[in-house]
């Protein structure tokens, strides 16, 4: 295993990296002796090593291959309730095969996220489950050739050759309109997540679908998944003077956000405003009304993401990347049913 030691001139394997114009991951591979290091590869590495003087210590060259028994999971924010959803089952499972779980906060910073990847080429972990909302091409490149297994929970780009779990939140989009649609709704409008990322785009696409008169929709992009943003985005829609009668958000606590924001203009909910957000999180119960939310099942990603990360780990699986989604559901309650 190479180490991030240095020597006076306070050389690192990050500083060969960017010497030789390759990835941390790589640089680590060539160290470790890996023979899909290619010959061109190699020797950029070599004389990056040399230029820069770095020499890895021998007690860390010692661990390579071991075990840390150790398993990350890297999410955006750790106070969202779906994320907690996701680490309890990811944590009963790596449990049960006597495995320790790290949790690291990103907040949807690209660096803290690019950062994550290259500290794999340190094996402090032996895998990793991600969740990204984005992939920018500098993410995309150091998740081709991870040093340790990685699975994503999300969607993911065709291009991406990695292990990932998705869900149909489009679908699930599609089946809360028809839903607002059948309570009678008819001009219903959308909190969507930030612009640029997955997640909001797939469920922009399903509010869409839903809708036979999308082009008249009425959308407004939250900055980030939170309860404040969610708030201030339904403000600006409410302050239009063209209001909508029912609003989908892009995910649980922008529909709490929703929720107050409704309130606070005098609105009844589901009378005057129905929502239904997304997630069916812990959020969505302990507000009143309770909230209508498609179920992303982020329980059941969080275990078959760790199935499928302990497959790679221990070698019973060394195919080609594998793509699961798992069905979605809508669960019904008060904040979007009228009698």
């Amino acid at each position: 295993m190479a180490d991030t030691s240095s020597d006076s001139r306070g050389a690192t394997i990050s500083t060969v990296a960017d010497r030789a114009g390759v990835s941390v991951a790589s640089v680590s591979r060539y160290l470790n002796g890996d023979p899909k290091v290619s010959v061109q590869m190699r020797h950029r590495i070599k004389n990056a090593i040399r230029e820069t003087a770095y020499t890895p210590k021998a007690a860390a060259r010692s661990l390579r291959g071991r075990s840390t028994r150790q398993i990350s999971l890297v999410v955006e924010d750790i106070g969202n309730p779906a994320y907690v959803e996701a680490m309890r089952s990811l944590q009963e499972l790596v449990h049960e095969h006597r495995l320790r779980l790290l949790v690291e906060s990103t907040y949807g910073q690209l660096e803290k996220e690019l950062k994550v990847v290259h500290d794999l080429a340190e094996r402090y972990v032996d895998g990793v489950v991600l969740f990204s909302t984005g992939f920018a091409p500098r993410l995309i490149q150091e998740l081709q050739t991870p040093a340790v297994p990685i699975v994503v929970i999300g969607s993911v780009p065709q291009d991406i050759v990695v292990d990932s779990v998705g869900a149909d939140a489009g679908g699930g989009a599609r089946r809360a309109v028809e839903h607002l649609r059948h309570q009678g709704c008819r001009r219903v409008g959308m909190v969507s997540g930030p612009q640029g990322t997955l997640p909001a785009k797939s469920r922009l696409e399903g509010f869409r679908e839903g809708l036979a008169d999308h082009a008249n929709a009425p959308v407004v992009h939250a900055t980030a998944f939170t309860r404040e943003a969610g708030y201030l985005a339904t403000m600006s829609l409410l302050d239009t003077g063209d209001r909508p009668d029912a609003l989908l958000c892009a995910n649980d606590q922008l529909a709490v956000g929703a929720l107050n924001a409704c309130l606070d203009r005098g609105l009844r909910v589901p009378e005057d405003v129905a929502l239904v957000g997304m997630d069916n999180s812990r959020d969505a119960t302990i507000c009143r009304p309770q909230l209508t939310s498609v179920d992303l099942r982020f329980a059941d990603r969080g275990r078959l993401a760790g199935q499928m990360l302990l497959d790679r780990i221990h070698g019973r699986y060394d195919g080609a990347p594998r793509r699961q989604s798992v069905y979605t559901d809508l669960v019904i309650r008060g904040s979007s049913t009228r009698s």
